[in-house]
């Protein structure tokens, strides 16, 4: 199956997940919002998992590192993409109000929409995305996301946010998700070889 076919899969199933949030912050169900947002944090860390092991197999031996980069960037604005249209479907689309909804599920877009501009430029022929010195960039750059994820993670955990009462119960568990998920991700990316990477 090809990258792209792969992605319309992941797409749909996110859109599905997105309907199932909605549908379990219409109805208070916080157990129903848990279990849709776990399964897209495993479908998003399965899916690009399956994709970067098929590129350090034998069976792409000459993956460039342009295409590798922006693969996982993808990956990357599809875990901000879903969580941002969860966010305002759930806070513009219910009766659950959260006054910080549409601001975190619009930046969440933004950064999905700068990532899908990396991702497309990044794979194009003679990209000065590709160059050594951007890919070493792109590099720290998802160190230091992996390393704000996780700690935005522990926070959550340790805060006692989880088990809030509060409206922002649904975005809390949007924000573990996709925490979790782009912490898997950047990881992911991260230990591509640096023979793939020059």
């Amino acid at each position: 199956m090809s990258i792209e076919a792969i992605f319309k899969q992941l797409l749909l199933a996110l859109g599905a997940i997105i309907i199932a949030m909605w549908w379990a912050a219409s109805q208070s169900n916080k157990p129903a919002s848990i279990a849709a947002a776990a399964l897209a944090a495993l479908v998003l860390i399965l899916t690009t998992l399956k994709v970067h092991r098929s590129f350090r197999s034998s069976a792409m031996p000459a993956a460039e590192p342009g295409r590798i980069a922006g693969t996982h960037a993808a990956f990357m604005a599809s875990t901000y993409g879903w969580g941002g249209l969860a966010m305002l479907a759930i806070y513009l689309g219910t009766t659950l109000k959260w006054q910080h909804g549409w601001q975190y599920g619009s930046g969440m877009l933004l950064i999905a929409a700068a990532l899908i501009f990396y991702a497309a430029n990044v794979q194009k022929p003679n990209s000065p995305f590709a160059s050594a010195r951007m890919l070493k960039i792109a590099k720290a750059l998802t160190v230091a996301q992996a390393g704000a994820a996780f700690t935005a993670l522990l926070w959550l955990i340790t805060s006692g946010k989880l088990a809030t009462a509060k409206n922002d119960w649904a975005a809390n568990h949007i924000f573990m998700a996709g925490g979790l998920a782009i912490v898997f991700i950047s990881l992911l990316a991260i230990m591509t070889s640096p023979r793939e990477q020059q």
